[in-house]
């Protein structure tokens, strides 16, 4: 694996990006869309659970298979056009009371100012 660099499947990106921008379950968005034509182009690296680099898609099914690095997902024009940065370990999905038991006060009221700067920025967009 790739030093440091975590990977997470696509459902995690398209989990946030549904989360941030209020988006229902099902349907079509545009930065979805820009990133899983960067995958299916080769110009957005896919990657294997171990990080390692694969071939492009080749067939809408293989996007569910899938990984991303935030890095390379966050360094997407489209990103960047939305104001989103893509940050897994905010989106643990832990409850206030685990936040304030794992990282302290400090660091759980660090992770809500994250969260609530991503859904302003967005907002503002």
């Amino acid at each position: 694996m790739m030093q440091n660099s975590e990977v997470y499947e696509w459902k995690f990106f398209d989990s946030y990006v549904r989360a941030t921008l209020g988006l229902g379950s099902g349907g079509s968005h545009p930065v979805l869309d820009a990133v899983a034509q960067d995958l299916f182009t080769g110009a957005l690296q896919r990657r294997d659970s171990m990080g390692n680099p694969v071939k492009p898609c080749h067939l809408p099914s293989d996007l569910s298979k899938s990984f991303l690095l935030p890095s390379e997902v966050n360094a997407r024009p489209k990103m960047s056009a939305w104001r989103l940065s893509w940050d897994p370990e905010i989106e643990v999905g832990l409850t206030a009371q685990e936040e304030y038991e794992q990282y302290g006060w400090k660091g759980a009221l660090k992770l809500e100012e994250a969260r609530l700067r991503t859904s302003l920025r967005s907002s503002f967009r």
